[in-house]
């Protein structure tokens, strides 16, 4: 059995014939997502860190646990029509290797249950530029003993109403939260400087007056 998606994203896929319309892949790994609940006021009360990839907000929505090392960080960028169509191409493909549906032939998405593969297909995208965005501060999200991420998406809000009117062909807004380990890596380590030397000055010079210096 697959991990059950929250009841918001599972309307069309609530059917006994889902574990055979969404099989393991080899292609797309996770085929199933964990999505929390978004409350009705988006909480964006934290540090915003120093951006590293451009369009991109990552923010620290909780403090990290001491114990645990846990922290909860939020993520704003966009999803290119192209990346969503990368995805969604691979997903349909997969799927139609496994359907099988009574009254429809081997290999047909019955046309109900394709705004389900695009809803699959955005959440996806989601997780991935997610994941990414967290890569630069040296982060890695927490995977549950399920192995999907837990995200709790803010934009847009009510996924399968995105999933039904999305036409695939713009880049659209996202906003999510996810758990992540480790301490965010904010500032680029520098370098530190040698002793300069004048022109025409002997090397070892320099060198003998620094070690004068520190001894």
């Amino acid at each position: 059995m697959l991990p059950s998606r929250a009841p918001a994203l599972c309307l069309l896929l609530s059917l006994s014939t889902v574990s055979a319309f969404l099989p393991p892949s080899p292609v797309i790994p996770r085929l199933s997502h964990s999505i929390a609940s978004s409350s009705s006021k988006l909480y964006l009360a934290g540090e915003v860190f120093p951006e590293r990839s451009p369009g991109v907000e990552v923010r620290r929505v909780a403090d990290t646990d001491a114990g645990t090392g846990i922290g909860r960080y939020g993520i704003k960028g966009m999803v290119s029509a192209s990346d969503y169509k990368n995805i969604y191409r691979e997903s349909q493909k997969e799927h139609k290797k496994q359907a099988n549906f009574p009254g429809f032939r081997a290999g047909k998405i019955p046309p109900g249950l394709m705004v389900a593969v695009r809803e699959f297909s955005i959440v996806t995208a989601i997780e991935t530029a997610a994941l990414a965005a967290l890569e630069p501060y040296e982060l890695e999200a927490v995977i549950p003993p399920n192995g999907v991420p837990e995200l709790k998406i803010n934009v847009p809000g009510d996924v399968t109403a995105f999933a039904r009117a999305y036409n695939g062909k713009d880049d659209f807004e996202f906003d999510c939260e996810v758990e992540g380990t480790g301490e965010p890596k904010l500032t680029d380590a520098v370098e530190e400087e040698g002793p300069s030397v004048p022109e025409g000055a002997d090397v070892t010079d320099v060198i003998d007056t620094k070690t004068e210096v520190v001894g």
